[in-house]
């Protein structure tokens, strides 16, 4: 059987994927937000490692992942989450 899928899609997904836990942990709405735009990636992905995409939408992707991780450590870093009590 063919392998259509791409061999990246697999590093991709666990970066989405470690950006869906980073995000459970906040409840306001830009952190859902941004929740909810990881939980899609991670699904197209997921998709990736079976059906190959086309080179725009994979480079289109790929930058989103890389624009929303950036958006979202920076949050990260800028605000305690919800399950960490302040001193």
């Amino acid at each position: 059987m063919e392998d259509n899928g791409t061999r990246s899609s697999p590093v991709f997904e666990h970066i989405a994927t470690d950006l869906v836990r980073v995000l459970e942990s906040y409840g306001d709405p830009e952190a859902r937000d941004m929740l909810s735009h990881a939980r899609r990636l991670v699904a197209v992905f997921q998709r990736w490692a079976t059906q190959r995409p086309q080179a725009d939408e994979r480079i289109r992707v790929i930058n989103e992942l890389l624009s929303l991780h950036r958006t979202a450590m920076d949050f990260h870093t800028s605000h305690p989450p919800a399950s960490v009590s302040a001193p």
